[in-house]
């Protein structure tokens, strides 16, 4: 089975909007047969999409830090994914969440969902440079954007992304790597 990465946050309380998107875009990839890699917490919008993909009756994979593992309370989430990895930090757990994905959405989400798109996004920067770049992994990264919410995050960064090329600290070809748009059921 295909298996999607999804980057989203861990926080709470959860903003109605995001939850309700977030909702749609798991449920969707669920159902079109899509198995879930994620960050393996019980809380915010990463509680949503992996309740959705076991509702759906996917597999899911959650990867954690030791450290953040030890340090939260477990719950039902947890306890029903198909397999739980727990790594010893987090450039551990980004590198396996690449290592089982063959994709990568983009949802709303902190510091922490930035870095683990800005991440992926430098991986495929480099592997369209440098195709024989060892353990550097070039796989689709969708970013669904919500045009209904005006402080949809991913619009926010469609824009930012777009301001760096008319600055010229991106190239273009690199934007061309990923994929904004509206998503639908």
């Amino acid at each position: 089975m295909p298996t999607i990465c999804i980057f989203c946050s861990a926080r709470e309380p959860l903003d109605k909007a995001d939850t309700a998107y977030v909702g749609m875009v798991a449920r969707s990839l669920a159902r079109r047969g899509f198995d879930l890699v994620y960050g393996g917490t019980i809380n915010g919008l990463m509680r949503e999409v992996a309740v959705i993909f076991q509702a759906e009756g996917r597999n899911t994979t959650g990867i954690v830090p030791r450290a953040l593992y030890e340090s939260s309370a477990q719950g039902d989430i947890q306890n029903n994914l198909t397999r739980l990895i727990i790594v010893e930090d987090m450039a551990e757990r980004k590198k396996e969440m690449m290592n089982l994905s063959d994709a990568y959405v983009i949802l709303s989400g902190g510091a922490g969902t930035q870095d683990e798109f800005y991440e992926v996004f430098t991986h495929a920067c480099l592997q369209s440079h440098c195709p024989t770049l060892p353990h550097v992994h070039s796989k689709p990264i969708l970013l669904p954007v919500n045009y209904a919410d005006q402080n949809d995050l991913n619009h926010s960064l469609m824009y930012h992304l777009r301001r760096m090329v008319k600055k010229g600290t991106l190239l273009q070809a690199h934007l061309n790597l990923l994929t904004f748009g509206r998503w639908n059921e």
